[in-house]
Protein backbone atom coordinates (compact mmCIF):
# COMPACT_ATOMS: atom_id res chain seq x y z
CA UNK A 1 0.00 0.00 0.00
CA UNK A 2 3.09 2.05 0.70
CA UNK A 3 4.29 1.34 -2.57
CA UNK A 4 1.71 2.50 -4.30
CA UNK A 5 1.22 5.67 -2.39
CA UNK A 6 4.40 6.55 -3.06
CA UNK A 7 4.16 5.96 -6.65
CA UNK A 8 1.69 7.86 -7.05
CA UNK A 9 3.05 10.83 -5.09
CA UNK A 10 6.06 10.59 -7.86
CA UNK A 11 3.24 11.03 -10.39
CA UNK A 12 1.87 13.98 -8.94
CA UNK A 13 5.54 15.85 -7.84
CA UNK A 14 6.38 15.04 -11.94
CA UNK A 15 2.71 16.40 -13.27
CA UNK A 16 3.76 19.77 -11.06
CA UNK A 17 7.18 19.87 -12.73
CA UNK A 18 5.92 19.48 -15.81
CA UNK A 19 3.13 22.18 -15.55
CA UNK A 20 5.70 24.69 -13.65
CA UNK A 21 7.20 26.70 -16.98
CA UNK A 22 4.22 26.88 -18.50
CA UNK A 23 2.24 28.58 -15.24
CA UNK A 24 5.21 30.27 -14.97
CA UNK A 25 4.96 31.78 -18.69
CA UNK A 26 1.70 32.44 -18.16
CA UNK A 27 2.09 34.38 -14.56
CA UNK A 28 4.83 36.38 -16.27
CA UNK A 29 2.41 36.87 -19.46
CA UNK A 30 0.19 38.12 -17.23
CA UNK A 31 2.73 40.88 -15.17
CA UNK A 32 3.70 41.83 -18.80
CA UNK A 33 0.38 42.71 -19.07
CA UNK A 34 -0.85 44.66 -15.95
CA UNK A 35 2.76 47.08 -16.70
CA UNK A 36 1.86 47.25 -19.96
CA UNK A 37 -1.62 48.58 -19.18
CA UNK A 38 0.03 51.05 -16.29
CA UNK A 39 2.30 52.63 -19.22
CA UNK A 40 -0.25 52.84 -21.42
CA UNK A 41 -2.64 54.78 -19.41
CA UNK A 42 0.31 57.20 -18.61
CA UNK A 43 0.53 57.96 -22.25
CA UNK A 44 -2.52 58.23 -23.46
CA UNK A 45 -3.52 61.27 -25.05
CA UNK A 46 -7.13 61.11 -23.49
CA UNK A 47 -5.68 61.85 -20.29
CA UNK A 48 -3.40 63.97 -20.91
CA UNK A 49 -4.08 67.08 -22.96
CA UNK A 50 -2.14 68.30 -25.25
CA UNK A 51 -2.24 72.41 -24.61
CA UNK A 52 -2.34 73.23 -28.55
CA UNK A 53 -4.87 70.28 -28.67
CA UNK A 54 -9.03 70.94 -27.02
CA UNK A 55 -10.33 69.04 -24.59
CA UNK A 56 -12.34 66.21 -25.13
CA UNK A 57 -15.55 67.99 -24.47
CA UNK A 58 -15.15 70.85 -26.25
CA UNK A 59 -13.76 68.29 -29.79
CA UNK A 60 -17.15 66.38 -28.91
CA UNK A 61 -19.13 69.42 -28.62
CA UNK A 62 -18.07 70.53 -32.34
CA UNK A 63 -20.65 71.87 -34.51
CA UNK A 64 -20.03 68.48 -37.21
CA UNK A 65 -20.19 66.12 -34.75
CA UNK A 66 -22.09 63.05 -36.11
CA UNK A 67 -23.23 59.77 -35.11
CA UNK A 68 -22.44 55.96 -35.89
CA UNK A 69 -23.77 52.72 -35.28
CA UNK A 70 -21.67 49.33 -35.17
CA UNK A 71 -23.56 46.02 -35.62
CA UNK A 72 -21.44 42.44 -35.13
CA UNK A 73 -23.09 38.97 -35.38
CA UNK A 74 -22.34 35.98 -36.72
CA UNK A 75 -25.94 34.54 -37.38
CA UNK A 76 -24.99 35.77 -40.72
CA UNK A 77 -22.76 32.79 -41.21
CA UNK A 78 -26.02 30.69 -39.72
CA UNK A 79 -23.66 29.94 -36.13
CA UNK A 80 -24.30 31.40 -32.75
CA UNK A 81 -21.31 30.69 -30.94
CA UNK A 82 -18.00 32.44 -29.82
CA UNK A 83 -17.42 36.08 -30.73
CA UNK A 84 -21.46 36.45 -31.43
CA UNK A 85 -22.55 39.49 -31.50
CA UNK A 86 -21.57 43.22 -30.55
CA UNK A 87 -23.28 46.40 -30.39
CA UNK A 88 -21.53 49.67 -30.65
CA UNK A 89 -22.91 53.15 -30.38
CA UNK A 90 -20.71 56.45 -30.71
CA UNK A 91 -20.43 60.02 -31.28
CA UNK A 92 -17.45 61.23 -33.57
CA UNK A 93 -16.28 64.95 -34.45
CA UNK A 94 -13.20 66.10 -35.55
CA UNK A 95 -12.06 69.44 -35.34
CA UNK A 96 -13.03 72.73 -36.76
CA UNK A 97 -11.43 75.48 -35.08
CA UNK A 98 -13.33 79.28 -35.15
CA UNK A 99 -11.16 81.17 -37.20
CA UNK A 100 -11.25 78.30 -39.85
CA UNK A 101 -8.40 76.55 -39.21
CA UNK A 102 -8.89 72.51 -39.06
CA UNK A 103 -5.77 70.89 -38.90
CA UNK A 104 -2.67 71.15 -36.18
CA UNK A 105 1.10 70.55 -36.24
CA UNK A 106 3.52 68.02 -35.22
CA UNK A 107 6.99 68.60 -35.11
CA UNK A 108 9.19 65.35 -36.58
CA UNK A 109 12.60 64.76 -37.75
CA UNK A 110 11.34 66.33 -41.17
CA UNK A 111 10.24 69.04 -40.31
CA UNK A 112 6.31 70.18 -39.21
CA UNK A 113 3.63 67.96 -40.41
CA UNK A 114 0.36 68.44 -40.21
CA UNK A 115 -2.71 66.28 -39.17
CA UNK A 116 -6.61 66.07 -38.28
CA UNK A 117 -8.00 65.75 -35.23
CA UNK A 118 -10.64 63.12 -34.44
CA UNK A 119 -12.43 62.47 -30.97
CA UNK A 120 -15.06 60.30 -30.03
CA UNK A 121 -17.22 58.90 -27.31
CA UNK A 122 -19.00 55.40 -27.30
CA UNK A 123 -20.79 53.02 -25.22
CA UNK A 124 -20.81 49.07 -26.68
CA UNK A 125 -21.38 45.41 -25.53
CA UNK A 126 -19.86 42.27 -26.90
CA UNK A 127 -21.16 38.81 -26.43
CA UNK A 128 -19.12 35.59 -26.44
CA UNK A 129 -20.63 32.00 -26.59
CA UNK A 130 -19.60 28.41 -26.39
CA UNK A 131 -19.95 26.32 -29.15
CA UNK A 132 -23.39 24.86 -28.80
CA UNK A 133 -26.04 27.56 -26.85
CA UNK A 134 -28.48 24.57 -26.60
CA UNK A 135 -26.20 22.13 -24.20
CA UNK A 136 -27.20 22.22 -20.71
CA UNK A 137 -24.37 23.12 -18.43
CA UNK A 138 -23.83 19.40 -17.88
CA UNK A 139 -23.25 18.54 -21.15
CA UNK A 140 -20.63 21.48 -21.99
CA UNK A 141 -17.25 19.81 -23.44
CA UNK A 142 -14.24 20.59 -21.60
CA UNK A 143 -12.51 22.13 -24.73
CA UNK A 144 -15.70 23.95 -24.89
CA UNK A 145 -15.20 28.21 -24.91
CA UNK A 146 -16.58 29.60 -21.68
CA UNK A 147 -19.26 32.16 -22.05
CA UNK A 148 -18.31 36.34 -21.39
CA UNK A 149 -20.26 39.41 -21.65
CA UNK A 150 -18.09 42.55 -21.71
CA UNK A 151 -19.97 46.25 -21.50
CA UNK A 152 -18.14 49.51 -21.38
CA UNK A 153 -18.06 53.05 -22.16
CA UNK A 154 -14.94 54.71 -23.59
CA UNK A 155 -13.04 58.29 -25.05
CA UNK A 156 -11.20 57.69 -28.23
CA UNK A 157 -9.05 60.19 -30.17
CA UNK A 158 -7.12 59.66 -33.61
CA UNK A 159 -4.72 61.42 -35.55
CA UNK A 160 -4.73 61.43 -39.36
CA UNK A 161 -1.56 62.74 -41.07
CA UNK A 162 -0.96 64.58 -44.40
CA UNK A 163 1.41 61.21 -45.71
CA UNK A 164 -1.17 59.24 -44.72
CA UNK A 165 -0.14 57.51 -41.58
CA UNK A 166 -3.08 57.15 -38.42
CA UNK A 167 -2.79 57.24 -34.59
CA UNK A 168 -5.88 56.23 -32.54
CA UNK A 169 -6.11 55.51 -29.20
CA UNK A 170 -8.92 54.41 -27.06
CA UNK A 171 -9.47 53.77 -23.45
CA UNK A 172 -12.45 51.99 -21.87
CA UNK A 173 -13.70 51.54 -18.44
CA UNK A 174 -16.27 48.95 -18.00
CA UNK A 175 -17.36 45.45 -16.67
CA UNK A 176 -16.85 41.69 -17.73
CA UNK A 177 -19.38 39.48 -16.37
CA UNK A 178 -22.58 38.74 -15.12
CA UNK A 179 -22.35 42.71 -14.69
CA UNK A 180 -22.67 43.26 -17.85
CA UNK A 181 -25.83 41.54 -18.71
CA UNK A 182 -24.96 40.29 -21.61
CA UNK A 183 -27.12 36.76 -20.70
CA UNK A 184 -30.04 39.08 -20.49
CA UNK A 185 -29.27 40.84 -23.91
CA UNK A 186 -28.72 37.56 -25.50
CA UNK A 187 -31.91 35.94 -23.75
CA UNK A 188 -34.09 38.65 -24.64
CA UNK A 189 -33.08 38.73 -28.39
CA UNK A 190 -33.49 35.14 -28.89
CA UNK A 191 -37.18 35.53 -27.08
CA UNK A 192 -38.01 38.31 -29.59
CA UNK A 193 -36.87 35.59 -32.52
CA UNK A 194 -38.33 32.83 -30.97
CA UNK A 195 -35.08 31.12 -31.06
CA UNK A 196 -33.34 28.23 -29.15
CA UNK A 197 -32.91 30.23 -25.04
CA UNK A 198 -28.61 30.01 -24.46
CA UNK A 199 -28.27 27.28 -21.76
CA UNK A 200 -24.62 27.87 -20.67
CA UNK A 201 -24.35 31.36 -19.22
CA UNK A 202 -23.82 29.68 -15.85
CA UNK A 203 -20.31 29.10 -16.97
CA UNK A 204 -19.59 32.71 -17.54
CA UNK A 205 -16.63 34.48 -16.68
CA UNK A 206 -16.66 36.18 -13.25
CA UNK A 207 -17.38 40.00 -12.31
CA UNK A 208 -14.37 42.05 -12.63
CA UNK A 209 -13.64 45.30 -13.47
CA UNK A 210 -13.07 46.12 -16.69
CA UNK A 211 -10.34 48.52 -17.57
CA UNK A 212 -8.97 48.26 -21.60
CA UNK A 213 -6.57 50.93 -23.16
CA UNK A 214 -6.01 50.49 -27.54
CA UNK A 215 -3.79 51.93 -29.45
CA UNK A 216 -3.55 51.72 -33.65
CA UNK A 217 -1.03 52.73 -36.27
CA UNK A 218 -0.57 52.78 -39.49
CA UNK A 219 1.44 53.67 -42.39
CA UNK A 220 1.08 53.63 -45.16
CA UNK A 221 2.89 52.57 -48.64
CA UNK A 222 5.09 55.37 -49.97
CA UNK A 223 3.55 57.44 -52.39
CA UNK A 224 5.35 56.77 -55.63
CA UNK A 225 3.89 53.11 -55.13
CA UNK A 226 0.75 54.07 -55.48
CA UNK A 227 -1.36 53.74 -59.01
CA UNK A 228 -3.73 56.86 -59.11
CA UNK A 229 -6.90 57.18 -61.53
CA UNK A 230 -6.65 60.36 -62.74
CA UNK A 231 -4.14 63.98 -62.17
CA UNK A 232 -5.94 64.93 -59.28
CA UNK A 233 -3.30 64.16 -56.21
CA UNK A 234 -6.59 63.05 -53.94
CA UNK A 235 -8.26 60.75 -55.78
CA UNK A 236 -6.73 56.71 -56.35
CA UNK A 237 -7.67 54.00 -57.46
CA UNK A 238 -6.20 51.39 -55.15
CA UNK A 239 -3.93 51.84 -51.89
CA UNK A 240 -1.94 50.00 -49.56
CA UNK A 241 -1.41 50.71 -45.79
CA UNK A 242 0.40 48.60 -42.79
CA UNK A 243 -0.72 48.52 -39.43
CA UNK A 244 0.85 47.97 -35.26
CA UNK A 245 -1.95 47.34 -32.38
CA UNK A 246 -1.64 46.87 -29.29
CA UNK A 247 -4.03 46.25 -26.10
CA UNK A 248 -3.20 46.04 -22.69
CA UNK A 249 -5.49 45.99 -19.79
CA UNK A 250 -8.15 43.68 -17.65
CA UNK A 251 -9.65 42.16 -20.58
CA UNK A 252 -6.86 41.91 -23.74
CA UNK A 253 -3.29 42.11 -23.89
CA UNK A 254 -2.07 41.62 -27.58
CA UNK A 255 0.47 42.70 -30.11
CA UNK A 256 -0.46 42.74 -33.35
CA UNK A 257 0.50 43.50 -36.86
CA UNK A 258 -1.38 43.73 -40.13
CA UNK A 259 -1.90 45.17 -43.54
CA UNK A 260 -4.84 46.20 -45.70
CA UNK A 261 -5.71 47.39 -49.47
CA UNK A 262 -8.14 49.25 -50.61
CA UNK A 263 -9.54 49.27 -54.59
CA UNK A 264 -12.29 51.48 -56.17
CA UNK A 265 -12.75 55.22 -55.80
CA UNK A 266 -10.62 56.11 -53.53
CA UNK A 267 -9.62 59.29 -51.64
CA UNK A 268 -6.36 59.55 -49.18
CA UNK A 269 -6.78 58.70 -45.77
CA UNK A 270 -6.51 62.11 -44.61
CA UNK A 271 -9.18 63.14 -47.18
CA UNK A 272 -11.28 60.55 -47.19
CA UNK A 273 -13.33 57.69 -44.87
CA UNK A 274 -10.50 55.58 -44.50
CA UNK A 275 -11.25 51.70 -43.46
CA UNK A 276 -14.06 50.81 -40.93
CA UNK A 277 -13.07 50.72 -37.38
CA UNK A 278 -14.04 51.68 -33.74
CA UNK A 279 -13.09 55.27 -34.58
CA UNK A 280 -15.49 56.29 -37.99
CA UNK A 281 -13.71 58.62 -39.71
CA UNK A 282 -15.79 62.12 -40.59
CA UNK A 283 -14.94 64.69 -43.03
CA UNK A 284 -11.38 65.77 -42.78
CA UNK A 285 -10.91 68.68 -44.68
CA UNK A 286 -12.95 72.23 -44.87
CA UNK A 287 -12.71 71.71 -48.88
CA UNK A 288 -14.14 68.57 -49.58
CA UNK A 289 -17.35 69.21 -50.89
CA UNK A 290 -21.05 67.60 -50.20
CA UNK A 291 -20.35 66.08 -53.34
CA UNK A 292 -17.44 64.20 -52.53
CA UNK A 293 -17.91 60.37 -52.78
CA UNK A 294 -15.94 57.37 -52.22
CA UNK A 295 -16.60 53.62 -53.10
CA UNK A 296 -14.32 50.65 -52.64
CA UNK A 297 -13.53 47.18 -51.59
CA UNK A 298 -10.98 46.42 -48.95
CA UNK A 299 -9.11 43.41 -47.09
CA UNK A 300 -7.05 43.05 -44.10
CA UNK A 301 -5.16 41.03 -42.07
CA UNK A 302 -3.69 41.17 -38.68
CA UNK A 303 -1.56 38.26 -36.85
CA UNK A 304 -1.66 38.97 -32.53
CA UNK A 305 0.13 37.79 -29.62
CA UNK A 306 -2.06 37.17 -27.44
CA UNK A 307 -0.72 37.79 -23.12
CA UNK A 308 -4.49 37.27 -22.38
CA UNK A 309 -7.92 37.16 -23.14
CA UNK A 310 -9.96 37.14 -20.42
CA UNK A 311 -13.36 36.22 -21.82
CA UNK A 312 -11.69 32.94 -21.72
CA UNK A 313 -8.62 33.13 -19.46
CA UNK A 314 -10.59 35.10 -16.61
CA UNK A 315 -9.33 37.58 -14.52
CA UNK A 316 -5.57 38.92 -14.46
CA UNK A 317 -5.10 38.19 -10.22
CA UNK A 318 -7.53 36.39 -8.26
CA UNK A 319 -9.86 34.97 -10.96
CA UNK A 320 -13.05 33.45 -9.57
CA UNK A 321 -14.51 31.84 -12.84
CA UNK A 322 -16.27 28.63 -12.56
CA UNK A 323 -15.12 27.83 -15.96
CA UNK A 324 -11.99 28.91 -18.03
CA UNK A 325 -9.61 28.16 -20.88
CA UNK A 326 -5.85 28.48 -22.00
CA UNK A 327 -6.15 31.10 -24.78
CA UNK A 328 -3.86 30.38 -27.63
CA UNK A 329 -0.61 33.00 -28.26
CA UNK A 330 -1.23 33.32 -32.27
CA UNK A 331 -4.82 34.37 -33.25
CA UNK A 332 -5.35 35.29 -37.07
CA UNK A 333 -7.93 37.56 -38.04
CA UNK A 334 -9.19 38.45 -42.03
CA UNK A 335 -11.47 40.46 -42.73
CA UNK A 336 -13.21 41.71 -46.59
CA UNK A 337 -15.83 44.24 -46.33
CA UNK A 338 -17.37 47.25 -48.99
CA UNK A 339 -17.22 50.68 -48.06
CA UNK A 340 -19.63 53.70 -49.81
CA UNK A 341 -19.94 57.49 -48.97
CA UNK A 342 -21.97 60.03 -50.27
CA UNK A 343 -21.77 63.62 -48.62
CA UNK A 344 -21.92 62.92 -44.98
CA UNK A 345 -23.24 59.46 -45.00
CA UNK A 346 -20.87 56.54 -44.61
CA UNK A 347 -22.03 53.02 -45.15
CA UNK A 348 -20.02 49.71 -44.28
CA UNK A 349 -20.61 46.45 -44.81
CA UNK A 350 -17.61 43.50 -43.76
CA UNK A 351 -17.40 39.85 -43.44
CA UNK A 352 -14.52 38.68 -40.86
CA UNK A 353 -13.21 35.49 -40.11
CA UNK A 354 -10.76 34.36 -36.90
CA UNK A 355 -9.02 31.61 -35.73
CA UNK A 356 -9.05 29.13 -33.18
CA UNK A 357 -8.81 31.19 -29.75
CA UNK A 358 -8.66 27.98 -27.62
CA UNK A 359 -5.81 26.47 -26.52
CA UNK A 360 -7.58 22.58 -26.53
CA UNK A 361 -9.24 22.86 -29.32
CA UNK A 362 -7.75 21.48 -32.86
CA UNK A 363 -6.14 24.23 -34.81
CA UNK A 364 -8.08 26.00 -37.69
CA UNK A 365 -7.09 29.25 -39.64
CA UNK A 366 -11.33 29.98 -40.25
CA UNK A 367 -12.61 28.70 -36.71
CA UNK A 368 -15.43 31.40 -37.02
CA UNK A 369 -16.96 34.07 -39.28
CA UNK A 370 -18.98 36.71 -38.42
CA UNK A 371 -20.59 39.68 -40.63
CA UNK A 372 -20.83 43.58 -39.87
CA UNK A 373 -22.53 47.06 -41.01
CA UNK A 374 -21.41 50.22 -39.85
CA UNK A 375 -23.38 53.50 -40.72
CA UNK A 376 -22.06 56.34 -39.94
CA UNK A 377 -23.87 59.87 -40.43
CA UNK A 378 -27.47 60.70 -38.42
CA UNK A 379 -29.72 61.13 -41.75
CA UNK A 380 -28.12 57.93 -43.48
CA UNK A 381 -29.09 56.00 -40.43
CA UNK A 382 -32.43 58.20 -40.23
CA UNK A 383 -32.99 56.96 -43.78
CA UNK A 384 -32.08 53.54 -43.53
CA UNK A 385 -34.39 52.94 -40.43
CA UNK A 386 -37.38 54.84 -42.61
CA UNK A 387 -36.87 52.10 -45.77
CA UNK A 388 -36.31 48.85 -43.54
CA UNK A 389 -39.97 50.13 -41.49
CA UNK A 390 -41.59 50.87 -44.58
CA UNK A 391 -40.07 47.58 -46.23
CA UNK A 392 -41.92 45.91 -43.14
CA UNK A 393 -45.34 47.31 -43.65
Amino acid sequence: MDVVTDVRDDHHLINVVRKLPYRTLRFARRMVAVFSLIAGLLCHPVLAIDDNEPGMRELLRSDNAEYSLTFENDLWFGTDRDYTNALRMQKTANWDSRDGDSYFTEQSSDGPVNYKLIGGAHIANNIYTGGNIKLPLAEIPEDDRPYAGWTYVGLSKQRVFEDDSIRKWELDIGCLGPCAGSRQIQTKIHDAGDSAAPQGWDNQIADTIALQYFYDMQFPIPENHIRRRSNNPAVRKIDFARSLHVAAGTVFNTLGVGAAVRIGKLRGYYDGIGLPGPIPSVKRHAFVTPRARERFAYARAKVRYVAHNATIEGALINDQSPFTQDAREVVLDLELGFSWQRKHCTFNVYAATRSTEIEAQAFRSRNHAWGGIQIHGFRCAASLFALGLALSL
